[in-house]
């Protein structure tokens, strides 16, 4: 029985500790932290403390407490000061009569750092902030760093396999986004992860997504957990061009691979593909955009060069609700809608094909439709694209859009909102790589400008409510602007299921 009862008491006792977050002794990748005891039935109200530093006795504790927070519930979300500190916190659990029923031990735990954190190397310049949006926060690709609405940075994504890897030259982290499963994803060159706010790597995707070369990655541009817990990602195939004779090819000819068969040159091209696995890493459906654009039609001569390098699927969104996926493609400015699963095309979006010949005028890129887009989504029943609007010029404005669908196939978009991102001199008022577009509520938008490093908040009224970089030191106080792939955002929603998942 002795043996019985002390076994017992072991498993309350780790089953308590359990209930315990955060783990006490731990190092932690953020400052909103969701802290939780074990429920206490005789508890009307918790009241959190927290003091600096590693305090050993209560009431030298309670002399040294710098945050209280009191909440009718065992869970607490609580930011703490500063990174790279030792913290004490304990939970004081009271009645209704505010008479004490309880105190939980004093428990510990460090804020990590890491270089991006760092706001004498990093930082992120705030120049516009109404506070019209709040209980918000952005999510950065190009660093992994979420910050608050004032700049601040509050979560950082700690060294995954993939992250800052030193024998990758062209590593790139991209897609850096929350999901509704409590959870956060991203893709790198070399893999696609699901992680949980403390970094924990919980998924992993399959290498298949087939790499051709080091310049090209295997898997690109977009990666989502679906809300049936699937997910899906851009990936690619390789397939042959042929090399066309004259002066729009000459100058990549003798930069790419090339073989020559029966009297003629073909290069070896990255043609995009859709893949979604399972939670095994099983595939269960694929697309190949080269089913769509053949090699003729790619190698058609409308005096763009970039098409023959290929289509550049950039953006995948599933509209999961209506079993329909939208696919950007950029060098040809076309949004294909297709139907899921079957794959049958629904209808093609066409843009305005920019022209690459030699002495071209870029800016004379007509802004309706879209040209060069990143970004295609479908939100509130309505499109929302980032329109480039560039191939090479940063000087010809980028635009953020919505589009309306036709009611028929074939008759084209109709653009119902745009905002021209050429607001100020503080960087390029285009962008020729990158950039999205996120619809936060039906009247407001984040639109991340992507090579030109602007991060934007406008509503439908296109008033300005939050604009900012992220930018680096380059030594000697020279700050420049950093570019900026994508940037998502978490509410208050996203950040509950992060916490308490």
């Amino acid at each position: 029985m002795k043996k019985i009862l002390f076994l017992l008491a072991i498993v309350i006792v780790n089953v308590t500790n359990a209930q315990v977050k955060p783990l006490n002794g731990s190092t932690l990748n953020y400052r909103i932290i969701g802290f939780q005891v074990p429920q206490n039935v005789k508890a009307a109200t918790y009241t959190l403390q927290i003091a600096f530093d590693s305090v050993a006795k209560a009431d030298e504790f309670e002399r040294r407490t710098i945050i209280e927070q009191k909440s009718s519930s065992n869970k607490i979300i609580e930011t703490v000061p500063t990174f790279n500190m030792l913290y004490t916190w304990r939970v004081v659990c009271k009645d209704k009569a505010g008479k004490i029923v309880s105190k939980t031990p004093l428990y510990y735990f460090r804020t990590g750092y890491i270089k991006y954190i760092d706001t004498t190397v990093y930082k992120m310049a705030v120049y516009n902030n109404t506070k019209a949006v709040k209980d918000m926060y952005m999510m950065l690709d190009n660093c992994g760093v979420m910050y608050d609405m004032n700049g601040v940075p509050v979560w950082y994504l700690p060294v995954i396999p993939d992250r800052d890897s030193t024998n990758n030259k062209n590593h790139m982290m991209r897609d850096l986004k929350p999901t509704g499963h409590g959870t956060i994803t991203a893709l790198f060159e070399h893999g696609i992860y699901e992680f949980d706010y403390d970094g924990n790597v919980l998924w992993r995707g399959p290498l298949n997504g087939t790499k051709i070369s080091e310049e090209i990655q295997t898997y690109h541009h977009e990666f989502t957990r679906l809300t049936n817990g699937n997910y899906l990602v851009a990936g690619n195939e390789e397939i042959e061009l042929e090399v066309l004779q004259g002066a729009d090819n000459r100058e990549r000819i003798d930069t790419q691979q090339t073989i020559q068969r029966d009297g003629k040159r073909y290069r070896k091209v990255a043609s995009g593909t859709i893949l979604e696995y399972d939670k095994t890493g099983k595939l269960l459906w694929s697309w190949k955009s080269s089913s769509v654009f053949n090699k003729e039609t790619i190698n058609a001569d409308a005096g763009n060069r970039m098409m023959r390098l290929g289509t550049h699927l950039n953006s995948v969104y599933m509209d999961e609700q209506n079993k329909v996926v939208y696919v950007g493609f950029r060098n040809i400015s076309k949004i294909v809608k297709l139907e899921y699963p079957t794959g049958k095309i629904l209808d093609v979006f066409e843009g305005k094909i920019p022209i690459m010949r030699q002495g071209a005028d870029m800016s004379k890129i007509a802004t309706d439709p879209f040209s060069c887009q990143h970004s295609c989504r479908k939100e509130y029943g309505m499109l929302y694209v980032f329109n480039n609007n560039t191939m090479r010029d940063p000087n010809s404005s980028s635009v953020a859009e919505i589009y309306q669908e036709p009611d028929t196939t074939g008759k084209g978009l109709k653009k119902i909102w745009y905002f021209d991102c050429n607001i100020d001199r503080n960087t390029t008022p285009g962008s020729p790589v990158g950039g999205s577009i996120y619809a936060i509520n039906d009247t407001t938008v984040l639109i991340c400008m992507g090579q030109a490093g602007r991060i934007l908040i406008v509503d439908k009224n296109k008033n300005v409510l939050w604009n900012g970089f992220q930018k680096f030191n380059k030594g000697e106080d020279a700050w420049v602007n950093l570019p900026q792939y994508r940037v998502s955002y978490v509410d208050k929603k996203h950040l509950y299921k992060l916490l308490f998942k």
